[in-house]
């Protein structure tokens, strides 16, 4: 998981990003060696390879929930040492600094379960057409009831 993680954060785009880990050919097998202008190129889905990156970014989703409920621990253990001012002033800006990576946390899991999502809908997608395109005569064995 860490290899997409240290390409992106390095400040690579997420295409650049998904190279890292698996190569010039990426998720989906494209294969862009030599691919410009209007060379060739080809595309292959390998699911396997796909169901990899969607364990990847669910291990990610896990680790977040997890954190989540770190922060819900720290946050009922708000007790302050004394009531003086300090203590007081303490307590408060441990708490509002909690309430700020609670909201970046739950931003986190959003957006890896929106992304996770698409993943398997573009995986299932593709893999409809991969079964499709493998029998020509499919629609028309679903036209004529063959």
């Amino acid at each position: 998981m860490a290899e997409w993680f240290d390409a992106f954060s390095g400040g690579e785009s997420a295409s650049s990003a998904v190279d890292s880990v698996f190569g010039r050919a990426g998720v989906f097998g494209k294969d862009i060696a030599g691919s410009s202008g209007g060379g060739g190129g080809s595309w292959s889905f390998d699911r396997d390879q796909i169901d990899a990156v969607i364990s990847q970014w669910k291990a990610l989703l896990d680790d977040c929930q997890q954190d989540r409920m770190t922060l819900q621990d720290l946050r009922a253990g708000d007790a302050k040492p004394s009531d003086d001012d300090p203590s007081v002033s303490y307590v408060k800006d441990v708490l509002e600094g909690l309430g700020s990576v609670r909201q970046s946390n739950a931003s986190m899991l959003a957006y890896i379960q929106d992304f996770i999502e698409k993943l398997e809908a573009a995986r299932d997608g593709i893999q409809r057409t991969e079964d499709s395109n493998a029998d020509p005569f499919t629609a028309a064995k679903a036209v004529f009831g063959q």
